[in-house]
């Protein structure tokens, strides 16, 4: 029996399909906490199918509702990025671009009537936009001033943060202290070896078999992820372009000891770069910054991130690189942390490399916004700055230290992502049920 109450607010959940996820929100809408609106996910509980709205965008019988209407033009500055973050569904490919604002603009209307017509007070997302459709779901919750909850698993075991904006990300200002500090010294060790990085071989592409299975799946129906002749052949396309270019342009040997700047890639498409990244999704334009702003007689060295595949590295990606002065695409055999100790710096837009290169005392440039922004060491890239501001900045391992204490008082307690479960001792559903009921009592003031 669901009890009624007055405080209840009318939620939308996406994502937090998972064991503990779903015991939580079944719960809170037992005792009437919340009332669920919506809930898009894979579980057996969620009243949207993921593969529907996401990879078949199926988005029910209704006509147009012209809900959108006085929000539609604030959303869709956001066109650019939607596209970035779809262009991994496979429904996206073999698409020409007008196709794709249709579906942009199918998903506007649909989240605008879905919370208006239900009233919805609160909007959670189970990590920052990463498909496209939750994108739209977020910006059309902006604009009609529905709180948004975004919560991001950290690095750390067990902790996850949560932002109402992503703008706030990697600052967290609104976010009030929460928990105890995180025991642990980020100088302590600055090759951490996180679980989901540790050393990853680089992804084997076999383009003919994967067009072959491909071809084969377009002759069944009733698939998951549908795609269409079109797309089938783009997508072996780019898979013989990405092998060819990037074992032609690999440099297996390169000189330590000239003058360099380090800018590991990171994978792509992916949230770290499309949500995140503050208008650098497009890496080579955070390179090309970069080139502008280091002497002439300095070199980049580009290193491709070893799980990338062949979606946005196509020809002209390459071409791209060899018309950037001094710029070399190094081999991914290559040592990382070798080529951060010996970098004059390290810059990328978000990626862990950066975290580590402040954990080793070196002062890293980022684009983005990635969740150590805020911490010492780290140079935020704007228009007019000097190198030296980049070159001359220490890291003070004391600083760092309690700005990291400071930023883990934020932290809550729980998994939020399941992918991070491997790494929290003595892990169970049940108990982190408690923790993430606790959390979305404390943010939709409940508690």
């Amino acid at each position: 029996m669901i009890m009624e109450n007055h405080n209840q607010r009318i939620s939308v959940f996406w994502g937090w399909h998972w064991p503990g996820g779903v015991k939580a929100i079944k719960t809170l809408e037992k005792e009437g906490a919340i009332k669920v609106a919506a809930w898009f996910g894979p579980a057996g509980e969620c009243t949207h199918s993921i593969d529907e709205v996401v990879y078949q965008c199926k988005l029910g019988e209704a006509p147009f509702s012209g809900d959108a209407n006085h929000i539609s033009s604030i959303v869709s500055d956001g066109f650019i990025t939607f596209l970035d973050m779809f262009s991994r569904i496979p429904l996206a490919q073999g698409k020409p671009v007008q196709e794709l604002g249709h579906i942009f603009h199918l998903y506007i209307d649909f989240f605008s009537s879905l919370l208006i017509r239900n009233r919805v007070d609160v909007v959670f997302l189970q990590a920052p936009p990463v498909f496209g459709p939750d994108y739209v779901l977020y910006r059309v919750a902006e604009a009609l001033g529905i709180k948004v909850v975004i919560t991001y698993q950290s690095l750390f075991p067990n902790r996850f943060l949560y932002i109402e904006n992503l703008d706030d990300f990697g600052v967290f200002d609104g976010i009030q202290p929460y928990e105890e500090a995180y025991d642990y010294d980020p100088t302590e060790d600055s090759r951490n070896g996180y679980f989901y990085i540790e050393q990853p071989k680089p992804v084997k592409h076999h383009c003919r078999a994967s067009l072959i299975a491909d071809l084969l799946k377009l002759t069944t129906s009733g698939r998951r992820k549908p795609n269409t002749l079109a797309g089938v052949f783009q997508k072996y396309q780019e898979c013989r372009n990405f092998q060819k270019f990037q074992s032609q342009r690999e440099l297996s040997e390169v000189d330590l000891d000239r003058p360099f700047v380090y800018f590991p890639l990171q994978l792509q498409p992916e949230l770290t770069t499309s949500a995140l990244g503050d208008g650098y999704a497009d890496q080579l334009s955070a390179v090309e910054k970069v080139r502008e702003l280091i002497p002439d007689d300095w070199l980049l060295y580009i290193k491709e991130n070893p799980k990338q595949r062949y979606r946005q590295r196509g020809e002209y990606f390459y071409r791209r690189i060899d018309r950037i002065p001094g710029a070399t695409l190094v081999s991914r055999g290559i040592d990382t942390y070798k080529l951060m100790e010996k970098a004059r710096f390290t810059s990328v837009v978000t990626g862990t490399a950066g975290w580590e290169s402040i954990c080793s005392g070196r002062p890293v440039l980022v684009f983005g916004r990635p969740w150590y922004m805020s911490f010492p060491g780290v140079v935020k890239f704007r228009e007019g700055l000097q190198l030296s501001e980049i070159t001359e900045t220490t890291v003070d391992p004391v600083e760092l230290k309690e700005t990291f204490r400071e930023l883990t008082r934020k932290m809550f307690p729980g998994v939020v992502d399941p992918d991070y479960i491997e790494i929290v001792e003595g892990y169970s559903d049940g108990n982190n049920a408690v923790l993430l009921e606790r959390f979305i009592k404390t943010v939709t003031g409940f508690a």
